[in-house]
């Protein structure tokens, strides 16, 4: 069974930990078409608070001291979907307070069915990320394909409501284009950039997939996105833009007994390249070659160009 805290992660501060509360294997509401973990092969297993919070303790000392200033929620999953999520944010404040900043990666179709007073769980955290790939109900329905009937435009109001009960709310956006729909031609990009806009987030994220994408659908090459970049810099202002690609703050000395399951825990989340893994790691190159090369033979993981993702859960029943 994979842990539900991995990491290191790399964060725009440093370093962060990832805890993913759902998965896997994966639970959404939302059936991307960019999404990495559709046919992900697992066995199910729901986890209790308690073990999430034992996992964590793994991590207690570099949080304690700041060494990792971040908790990140997201994963293989719609988060929003567990159903102890609000405890946890209360049991981490209880035992670290402000020494740890708290994100959460959603998509906010749960949250919109929610009235407003049952969301003070939210106050717990130092940002929100909503996914927000759309600019338009249909490109939304055809991109992030909800499980659910969901009005576009309401999730946007609703978004845009959010502003007063959370510390920061932020937008992350991932860019494809196709021969049919897509959220890069000139009109559809002209949209989400308004919507983007009119939510007036403290931050935005451009990103792409590095992995194979289904039924003609492709992430953009650099010099595409950086052109996106510019143009939606130019209205929201530099400052508040951000391009997802890896970067190097150094290494944290973090011992780690199993580096299989420590991968497969990342890979299991985030799809990544060799050069992403190095980041987080404390490893050589050839000792990181050799496990993903294992890895593989196993059929645990699969390399779909620079990337590596997983492909089945190493999971025994215990029971």
């Amino acid at each position: 069974m994979l842990p539900s805290v991995y990491g290191p992660v790399p964060h725009r501060d440093g370093f962060a930990v990832g805890v993913d509360l759902v998965g896997p294997p994966r639970r959404c509401d939302m059936d991307c078409v960019y999404c990495p973990y559709s046919d992900v092969s697992c066995s199910h297993h729901v986890k209790s608070l308690r073990d999430v919070m034992r996992e964590l303790e793994l991590f207690s000392g570099l949080l304690e001291r700041r060494i990792i200033s971040w908790i990140i929620i997201r994963g293989a999953g719609e988060q929003t979907l567990c159903p102890f999520l609000g405890e946890f944010l209360h049991d981490i404040r209880k035992r670290l307070g402000d020494r740890v900043s708290i994100s959460l990666l959603t998509n906010g179709i749960g949250l919109m069915r929610k009235s407003l007073n049952k969301l003070h769980f939210l106050e717990e955290l130092d940002e929100v990320v909503f996914r927000l790939d759309a600019g338009s109900q249909k490109v939304f329905n055809a991109i992030n394909r909800p499980q659910v009937e969901v009005s576009y435009s309401s999730l946007v109001n609703f978004i845009k409501r959010l502003r007063d009960v959370v510390e920061e709310l932020c937008l992350e956006v991932t860019l494809l284009r196709s021969l049919g729909i897509s959220n890069t031609s000139s009109w559809e990009l002209r949209r989400l950039i308004e919507t983007v806009s009119s939510i007036a987030p403290s931050r935005v994220k451009l990103t792409t997939p590095i992995w194979r994408l289904p039924n003609g659908w492709k992430p953009l090459t650099r010099g595409e996105i950086m052109e996106i970049y510019r143009i939606m810099a130019d209205i929201l202002g530099w400052k508040r833009l951000d391009f997802d690609r890896p970067r190097s703050r150094g290494r944290i000395s973090l011992q780690i007994h199993d580096m299989r399951t420590a991968l497969l825990s990342i890979l299991a989340r985030r799809p990544s390249t060799e050069d992403e893994l190095l980041i987080m790691f404390d490893i050589n190159p050839e000792e990181l070659q050799n496990t993903l090369c294992d890895l593989m033979n196993e059929g645990l993981i699969v390399q779909e160009g620079e990337a590596y993702r997983l492909r089945r859960c190493e999971i025994e029943d215990s029971s």
